[in-house]
């Protein structure tokens, strides 16, 4: 079971399998400096933006807890 925290971890390796750059999937959501912050688990992510980003991705987060 995909635990909450490990979310931004799987949607960074979504995020590369889909060949986006860390600015695109941020353009317009949050800063790139906030999305490495919740990756290297120094801030902690809402759900709202999680959720945008799996948008981004033409995902939901249903699909990213499959993914992980």
């Amino acid at each position: 079971m995909i635990t909450y925290e490990k979310y931004i971890s799987v949607l960074d390796d979504l995020r590369i399998d889909r060949g986006l750059t860390v600015e695109e999937l941020c353009e317009g959501i949050i800063s790139p400096r906030s999305y490495y912050r919740y990756l290297n688990k120094t801030s902690v992510i809402t759900i709202d933006i999680l959720h945008q980003l799996t948008d981004r991705l033409n995902l939901n987060l249903g699909n990213v807890a499959i993914y992980g």
